[in-house]
C-alpha cells in the first residue's frame, strides 16, 4: 500500500502541468463576458486586440469593469492597477502613474481589490481572484508548509498559537497543557520560492511533549507518563493558481515520526485543498499509519470542508473524527 501512496503523491505533484492556460477573461460594465487570448494592447488608444472563437475583437479599457489588481513586490512597495498583460516574466498594469511592467520575481503577492462581498457568488464568478480566505496551517490533522502570518494569532478547540514572523509560528495544544503535559509545537518555513501562478513551500519543525499523550499510549500498553516524547514533521505544499483563475489548488506531502525511548510512530501523507469560492475550500488526504484507530488497515482516508463564516472565525466538516472544526484568525 505504501506504493500506492507514492504513486498517489506523484500524481498530486505531476497534476499542475493542466493548469498552463493562456485565456483572457474580460468582464464588461454592461455585465458582458469575454473570453480570449490577448494579442495585443495599444497605450494610445487604450484598446486591447483579443482573438476569441468568434474572431479577433476590440475592447476599450474603459469599457471594462475595473476590478483593480493589487501587487505588493518583495521591497514593501505597492501597487495599483488595471491588468494590461502578462508575460513569462512580467505583469504590465495600467496605474495612475502610467503604464508599469514589474518583473515576476520581484512580486511577492498579487491579487485583485474586493470590491464587492465575498458572498457575492454572481459577482466573483465572472471576476478572477487568485487567492481564497482560507490559508491552511493543517490538513486537519497533518501540517502543510504554511504558517500563521506575523502577528496573527490562531485558537481552535484544542490548541492555539501565534505567528512570530512571516516564516515562524508557534502553537500548542492547551487542553493537554491543562492536565499537566506541556508541550510546544514550533513551525519554521525555510523555503517559499515563486511566484503568484506557481508557489513552492516546505517547513519543518517538532512537537514535544513533557509526557508522552494518550494518543500515542493506546497502542502500546508499556508506555507510562513519566517519559517525554518528540514529535518530528516536514511538509512541502505546492501552490498553483487554478487555470480559469480563480483560486487556487495545493497539494501537500509530508512526513511524521517521533523520538522517544519507544518504537517510533511513522506517518506519511499527501493532500490535495482547492478553493471552491473566495470563503469555500475542499480538502482530501490520504495517509499511511499503522496505528491510527483500532482497524486492521495502513492507508486511511480524509476529506471535508472549511469556510471563512466571518473575518475571524473559520468552521469545517470532515469524515474523521472529530468531525467538526472550529478556529479564530485574529
Amino acid at each position: 500500500m505504501l506504493k500506492k501512496l507514492i504513486v498517489f503523491a506523484v500524481f498530486l505533484f505531476c497534476i499542475q502541468s493542466l493548469h498552463a492556460d493562456s485565456q483572457r477573461k474580460f468582464v464588461l460594465k454592461d455585465g458582458t463576458v469575454i473570453t480570449g487570448e490577448l494579442i495585443s494592447f495599444d497605450e494610445t488608444s487604450k484598446f486591447f486586440n483579443v482573438s476569441t472563437n468568434y474572431g479577433e475583437i476590440k475592447i476599450s479599457i474603459d469599457d471594462i469593469d475595473q476590478n483593480y489588481l493589487i501587487i505588493e513586490l518583495m521591497t514593501g512597495d505597492i501597487f495599483k492597477g488595471v491588468l494590461i498583460n502578462e508575460t513569462q516574466d512580467s505583469v504590465i498594469i495600467n496605474t495612475d502613474l502610467g503604464i508599469l511592467t514589474v518583473n515576476r520575481s520581484d512580486i511577492k503577492r498579487m491579487d485583485h481589490e474586493s470590491v464587492k462581498p465575498l458572498e457575492d457568488d454572481d459577482y466573483w464568478k465572472k471576476k478572477d481572484w487568485y487567492y481564497g480566505e482560507n490559508n491552511l496551517i493543517d490538513m486537519f490533522f497533518d501540517p502543510t508548509a504554511h504558517v500563521l502570518q506575523k502577528e496573527t494569532f490562531y485558537i481552535s478547540l484544542l490548541s492555539w498559537g501565534v505567528g512570530l514572523s512571516d516564516r515562524f509560528q508557534i502553537t500548542t495544544k492547551f487542553w493537554q497543557n491543562f492536565s499537566g503535559n506541556y508541550n510546544l509545537r514550533p513551525k519554521f518555513q525555510f523555503l517559499n520560492r515563486g511566484d503568484y501562478k506557481k508557489r513552492w513551500l516546505v517547513a519543518g519543525g517538532f512537537h514535544h511533549f513533557k509526557q508522552v499523550p494518550d494518543s500515542y499510549k493506546r497502542w502500546d500498553k508499556e508506555i507510562v507518563d513519566e517519559h517525554s516524547l518528540t514529535e518530528l514533521f516536514l511538509a512541502s505544499t505546492w501552490s498553483l493558481l487554478n487555470s480559469r483563475r480563480q483560486g487556487r489548488t495545493e497539494y501537500t506531502i509530508g512526513a511524521r515520526t517521533t523520538l522517544s525511548k519507544y518504537e517510533p510512530f511513522n506517518r506519511v501523507y499527501a493532500g490535495i485543498a482547492t478553493d471552491i469560492s473566495p470563503k469555500l475550500k475542499g480538502v482530501a488526504e490520504i495517509f499511511y499509519d499503522e496505528n491510527w484507530h483500532t482497524d486492521n488497515q495502513s492507508y486511511h482516508f480524509d476529506y471535508g470542508l472549511i469556510y471563512k463564516m466571518s473575518d475571524n472565525f473559520h468552521f469545517g466538516v470532515h469524515q474523521q473524527p472529530y468531525v467538526f472544526v472550529l478556529y479564530w484568525m485574529l
